[in-house]
């Protein structure tokens, strides 16, 4: 690696190592190489001393790892010498700058993405050679020698991408007639990696063309074997096809030069679900206190769901109370252990938007057809079809390996989510799917309440999430300050009532003033600075924002309107302004730690930051705010619901532009949002458009979509939910459902196995809901999505 170009150039695919131009850079001890490892891994980015500490020494951080944190840095800056000015520091932590091509991880990992799409073009031979030399940039396990929570976790991610490259390199082997060569490759991988059924397939595919027959008929028993005994679970759909063909005798497909189309059985089988936002990987890693008994239930889950034994989870409490944490420290890495993870949080943006947040989760977009193979979502599906079909999804997903989904923040949810969520807890005792769900207590929606006594009744997990202990809160002030609190601060912890974010705010608030002082390894500051101290939590989050300019506090409001993740494309049209202008005040924003990353959008780091900025403006001024968006988002060409996200946000005043818009996509609108679509479509009738054929157009769709809420089956399921006893709640005048006396025990296989005979008199809109809200569990059968 080293070059003769003066430039610092990083190794993390192996032992870590630095140098400058052609000469090798001394890193130090262990654990100062651990903090360099980490800064590399997050070159051109500021890390903050909490993520710091995290990622260097986890729950066993000591009280002076702040302190110990600045040694190393300056330590690390002797060590870089010439290049010392490259390791910064800011208010917020500190950034390793290098070059774009100066760090192999960011090599492996474009060359990788190359890689693959020759692959998918029919390009073996540059896409053989392309991985060839990515592949080559690995000396060794990645980050080797180097220890820590931030270690662990890229090795583990790393090694993923690097086993599929490695599987890449294999396929375009295999389709450049290397068919022996091949074989014993994914032998050693599959030896390796023996529950990735890719890697099966490919051992199969490659016996098979060298003409091998019977290894690959053995190769596919042993696969089925292993899936079954050890996991529960069929082979996938890729891995029975290429059995079938087998059996059926064809001949292997012969190889031809040039870039044909990739055949069947050629092309990877359809990828693992997993959806984690970037913000939940991330807050895996921030300091988090107590919660054993919860942390230590959702990881036994899914360790349970890896053995093929489903759940439902609800986890209430109340606003900064750690449910988010508690969720991204117990799951973030179920994806790592083996599971498929859809993970979405629900917002007010998207509560009128039909499976707004579960398609989200699953990753199904509403206006792409080509999201998933058995058709799209388009912009005719009825919503009620729409859950059967993501019902079916889900079926389909957990077919192929267990699932995690998870909704935080579900009393955001919008209606039709909601019901999706009750069908499916109804059936985790059937399917490997672990369902979790996060929300305040007592949101105000009859629904929600009846939907947590259905998972009660069906033995899942309900927990509220109380207040930090008196020692765990000061223990996570602790953390913050860099050494144990003193008297005024534990003063400040007693003021908190165990609420961890308000900690969080009110500790790193004191920080950045500095009024923090450490004597004799105890933390305190003055009975001045306690004064000062936001008396509730909104205004302690809404404290994070004085420490911005006035520029970037305006620009961040117009972010708050776009939800609590945001593209800066869209920043840019609803603001007017160019992308680059907007770059200085988002980046000190993020150097603020008010905005984090997220793939490749930014979000608020937490709701709350938002929630300030948005409740900052008065309410005529967000309403003309949110309508300039809406036509902003329009002209930039977003989807027609995130335009009409902005129209129904607040009460938009129906003017030219808004009916023009709305005629224009009434037809699409009513589809997809009918909800939304009668809101509008009510205010622009009640404008009384002097065009004539405008009205008509109103008139008729606003008939229409009133007709359509009015046989709406999910809005007839969310009635039954708000209205009915729910379908597993044992009605005393009936039968014992689990009595076998009653010929109808409750693990019996029927339409209903835990609903009760209905009483003389019931209204038949009561079975009606319940035949919408409740499946068959035939349907979910893992025996029947397996055959």
């Amino acid at each position: 690696m080293p070059m003769d170009d003066g430039v610092l150039r990083v190794r993390l695919l192996g032992p870590v190592r630095a140098w400058l131009g052609d000469a090798e850079r001394g890193l130090g001890a262990a654990r100062q190489r651990t903090v360099f490892a980490l800064l590399a891994g997050r070159a051109n980015r500021v890390v903050s001393r909490e993520e710091l500490v995290d990622g260097v020494w986890g729950d066993a951080a000591p009280a002076g790892a702040v302190g110990s944190l600045h040694t190393y840095v300056s330590g690390l800056r002797r060590a870089l010498g010439p290049a010392r000015h490259l390791l910064v520091s800011r208010p917020a932590g500190y950034s390793l700058r290098l070059a774009e091509d100066a760090l192999d991880v960011v090599a492996f990992e474009r060359g990788r993405v190359e890689g693959q799409r020759l692959l998918g073009t029919g390009e073996w031979a540059r896409a053989r050679a392309v991985l060839d030399d990515v592949l080559g940039l690995w000396r060794g396990g990645a980050y080797d020698g180097v220890t820590g929570p931030f270690a662990e976790a890229e090795r583990r991610r790393l090694g993923e991408l690097r086993v599929g490259a490695l599987e890449a390199r294999a396929r375009a082997a295999l389709e450049l007639g290397e068919h022996a060569e091949v074989a014993a490759e994914a032998g050693a991988l599959v030896r390796e990696h023996p529950w990735r059924e890719s890697l099966r397939e490919l051992l199969m595919l490659s016996l098979h063309r060298a003409g091998r027959h019977a290894e690959a008929l053995d190769a596919y028993r042993e696969a089925r074997r292993a899936l079954v005994a050890d996991q529960g679970i069929e082979p996938g759909p890729g891995l029975r096809e290429l059995h079938r063909v087998i059996l059926g005798g064809a001949d292997a497909p012969a190889t031809r030069p040039g870039p044909p189309p990739v055949p069947l059985l050629a092309t990877p089988p359809e990828p693992r679900l997993v959806v984690v936002p970037p913000r939940v990987a991330s807050a895996s890693a921030d300091a988090f206190v107590g919660r054993h008994a919860e942390t230590a239930l959702l990881r036994s889950l899914v360790t349970d769901v890896l053995d093929g034994r489903g759940a439902a989870v609800w986890l209430e409490g109340e606003p900064g109370i750690g449910k988010s944490a508690l969720l991204a420290r117990s799951l973030a890495d179920a994806a790592d252990r083996g599971c498929q993870v859809g993970w979405a949080a629900a917002d007010e943006l998207g509560m009128r938007f039909p499976l707004h947040v579960l398609m989200e989760c699953l990753d199904v977009a509403p206006a792409s057809p080509d999201a998933h193979p058995d058709g799209g979502w388009g912009p005719t599906d009825p919503v009620a079809a729409a859950v059967d079909r993501l019902l079916a999804l889900v079926d389909r997903t957990c077919a192929r390996s267990p699932l995690v989904l998870v909704v935080d923040d579900l009393q955001w949810a919008d209606d039709a989510s909601v019901v999706l969520w009750h069908r499916l807890a109804a059936v985790t005792h059937q399917l490997p799917l672990l369902l979790v769900a996060a929300l305040r207590p007592d949101p105000g929606r009859p629904e929600l309440a009846r939907v947590r006594r259905g998972v009660e009744a069906r033995r899942g997990h309900v927990a509220a999430l109380g207040p930090l202990a008196a020692d765990e809160a000061e223990q996570l002030v602790g953390h913050i300050v860099g050494a144990r609190p003193g008297a005024v601060l534990r003063g400040l912890v007693g003021r908190a009532a165990g609420n961890p974010l308000y900690l969080r705010e009110v500790a790193h608030a004191l920080v950045r003033r500095d009024a923090v002082r450490v004597v004799a390894g105890v933390a305190d500051v003055d009975a001045a600075a306690a004064d000062e101290v936001p008396p509730s939590l909104l205004s302690a989050v809404g404290r994070s924002l004085d420490v911005l300019s006035a520029e970037a506090r305006d620009v961040l409001r117009s972010a708050a309107l776009l939800g609590v993740e945001f593209r800066v494309p869209e920043l840019a049209a609803v603001t007017g302004r160019p992308v680059l202008d907007l770059a200085h005040p988002l980046d000190e924003a993020v150097a603020a730690a008010v905005v984090v990353e997220a793939g490749e959008h930014l979000a608020f780091r937490h709701p709350y930051l938002r929630m300030a900025l948005h409740d900052s403006l008065s309410t005529p001024v967000r309403t003309a705010l949110h309508r300039q968006a809406a036509e902003a988002l329009a002209s930039a060409g977003a989807p027609v619901e995130r335009v009409a996200e902005h129209l129904v946000a607040e009460p938009v005043p129906v003017d030219a532009w808004v009916l023009a818009w709305l005629v224009a996509h009434h037809a699409t609108l009513v589809e997809r949002t009918p909800r939304a679509a009668a809101d509008l479509l009510a205010r622009a009738a009640d404008t009384e458009p002097a065009d004539v054929r405008q009205r008509a157009t109103v008139l008729t769709a606003l008939g229409r979509v009133r007709s359509r809420l009015a046989r709406d089956p999910v809005g007839a399921a969310l009635r039954a939910l708000a209205a009915d006893p729910d379908p597993a709640d044992p009605d005393p005048a009936d039968p014992d459902p689990a009595d076998p006396a009653d010929g109808n025990p409750a693990d019996e296989p029927g339409p209903h196995p835990t609903a009760p005979t209905p009483r003389p008199g019931r209204p038949d809109r009561a079975q009606m809901s319940r035949n919408v809200l409740m499946s068959a569990p035939s349907r979910f059968s893992r025996s029947a999505s397996c055959s």
